[in-house]
């Protein structure tokens, strides 16, 4: 589980360009339980609730503008 400290490096974590729509609005995707934080965090759009079950190819970030999720290769 995370914690507040846990979730502020993912928020300032330096997110790249939506590789469909160029913006720079893009939030990482956080899995599993949220704290608290972690859900105020995904209200304000800081970050996106990615949900508990994790198989491997999920996407790590989200484009808040066109909705595009996707990973780095």
């Amino acid at each position: 589980m995370h914690d507040h400290d846990d979730d502020q490096t993912l928020i300032q974590e330096s997110a790249p360009p939506c590789p469909a729509c160029g913006s720079t609005e893009v939030v990482r995707i956080l899995y599993g339980y949220p704290t608290d934080e972690a859900l105020a965090d995904a209200r304000e759009d800081r970050i996106v609730l990615g949900g508990c079950i994790i198989d491997g190819d999920d996407p790590d970030w989200n484009c808040n503008a066109c909705g595009h999720q996707f990973a780095l290769a």
